[in-house]
C-alpha cells in the first residue's frame, strides 16, 4: 500500500509504503435445523517509515443459527473486529481503526403469505465494547481514554406485496434503543419508518425507490424529525458493461454517539475483460451534518479505479487506486489524499 497521506492532514503530509499481511481460516456446518460458521483471521500492518502506523487487529466473526419452528430461528453472532472512528475518512485507514467486540442476539421470523405476501419480524440485543480512544464526546468535548461500550435493544417489521410479476412494494419500520456506559448524554433512541417499491423491469435493469421519515430521540437535546430516502439502479449494458446508481438520505451515529444526517450518493462502471479480469471505476460523495456542534456540513468523496485478475484457480491480484478529499465547513479536517494498492490472496 503507497498512501501519500497517511494521517489524513491538511498540512505537514506525511507519504510512506507500507505491508499488509492478513492470514484468515473459514470454517463452516449446515445442518438440518443448526447452521454454524466462523471466519478467524488477523490484520498485520507495517510500514517502512513510520513506526507508530504499525498495528495488530483481529477478525473473528462467528455465528450459530438454529431454527427453532418453521419460519422462526434464533440467531447468535460475535464480531471481534476492526471499527472506523471518524466519519469522513477512509475506512481501512490504520490510523483511524480500533478493536472493537459486538455480540448480537436475534431472533427473526419470516412469513410467505397468498398473494406473493411476506412478513418479516425480529428482536435483537446488542453487546458493543471497545478499546480506549481519543473521541469528541457530546457533552464534554475531546476525551482521551474513551471506550464506546453501549448496550442496545432493537425491533424491526417488514412488509411485503407483490405487484405483478416483476415489482414488489414494502414497508419497513425500526425501532434501536442505545445506552452508553460512559456517557449518559449518548444514549439515544432511533426510530425509523420507509416505504418503497422494488422492480426488475427487464432481465437487465433493477431498480428500488424507498422514503419514509425518522429522528434520532436524545433526552438531553432536541429531536428533530427527518425525510429518509434511498434509490438503487443496476443497468446491464451491451457489451458486458454494468452500471449502478445510488443514493441515499439516513440518520447516523458515530461511534460516540454523535448524531448525523448523512447523504451519499455513489455511481460506477464495471465491465468483464475476459473469464478472468474485470476492471471497475466508481465515484461517491457524502455529506454530514451535526446540529448539535453547529459547525455546518462536512463534505468528503472521490474516486477509485479497480483491476481484479484470477491468476489461477487460487491466486487473485488486485490493483487499485483510490482519491479521497474532505472539504465543507469542518476546516480541520480539509485534506485529500491518493491511495496505490497491490493485493495478492491465495486461497486453499
Amino acid at each position: 500500500v503507497a498512501d501519500d497521506n497517511v494521517f489524513s492532514q491538511e498540512n505537514g503530509r506525511s507519504s510512506d509504503v507500507g505491508v499488509w499481511i492478513s492470514p484468515r481460516v473459514e470454517l463452516g456446518y449446515q445442518g438440518r435445523v443448526l447452521e454454524a460458521g466462523a471466519d478467524l483471521g488477523a490484520d498485520i500492518r507495517r510500514y517502512l517509515n513510520h513506526s507508530s502506523l504499525a498495528k495488530e487487529f483481529f477478525r473473528v466473526n462467528a455465528f450459530g443459527e438454529l431454527g427453532l419452528l418453521p419460519g422462526l430461528s434464533l440467531r447468535v453472532s460475535n464480531k471481534f473486529v476492526p471499527q472506523p472512528v471518524e466519519l469522513g475518512r477512509p475506512e481501512n485507514d490504520t490510523d483511524n481503526l480500533i478493536q472493537s467486540n459486538r455480540t448480537v442476539v436475534r431472533l427473526r421470523y419470516v412469513r410467505e403469505l397468498p398473494g406473493r405476501r411476506e412478513i418479516e419480524a425480529s428482536i435483537q440485543g446488542t453487546r458493543f465494547t471497545t478499546e480506549s480512544f481519543e473521541a469528541i464526546v457530546p457533552g464534554t468535548g475531546p476525551k482521551g481514554d474513551f471506550h464506546a461500550d453501549y448496550w442496545e435493544g432493537a425491533a424491526f417489521l417488514e412488509v411485503k406485496n407483490g405487484l405483478g410479476r416483476r415489482s414488489s412494494a414494502f414497508a419497513r419500520t425500526q425501532f434501536q434503543h442505545r445506552v452508553f456506559d460512559e456517557t449518559p448524554l449518548s444514549d439515544h433512541s432511533n426510530i425509523s419508518l420507509l416505504v418503497g417499491l422494488r422492480s426488475q423491469w427487464s432481465r437487465n435493469l433493477e431498480t428500488e425507490i424507498a422514503g419514509g421519515w425518522g429522528l434520532i430521540a436524545f433526552s438531553h437535546r432536541p429531536n428533530v424529525p427527518r425525510f429518509l430516502g434511498r434509490g438503487h439502479v443496476r443497468y446491464q449494458l451491451p457489451g458486458g458493461w454494468t452500471w449502478k446508481l445510488s443514493v441515499r438520505n439516513k440518520f447516523t451515529a458515530d461511534i460516540a454517539g454523535n448524531d448525523f444526517v448523512e447523504t451519499s450518493a455513489r455511481t460506477g462502471l464495471e465491465k468483464r475483460l475476459g473469464e478472468r479480469t474485470s476492471a471497475s471505476l466508481s465515484f461517491f460523495l457524502t455529506r454530514v451534518e451535526n446540529e448539535t456542534w453547529n459547525q455546518g456540513a462536512n463534505l468528503f468523496g472521490g474516486g477509485e479505479f479497480r483491476l481484479r485478475r484470477q491468476l489461477n484457480r487460487r491466486i487473485q491480484a488486485v490493483l487499485s487506486y483510490r482519491h479521497w478529499r474532505n472539504g465543507g465547513d469542518y476546516d480541520v479536517d480539509d485534506y485529500r489524499k491518493n491511495t496505490v494498492s497491490l493485493e495478492l490472496s491465495y486461497r486453499h
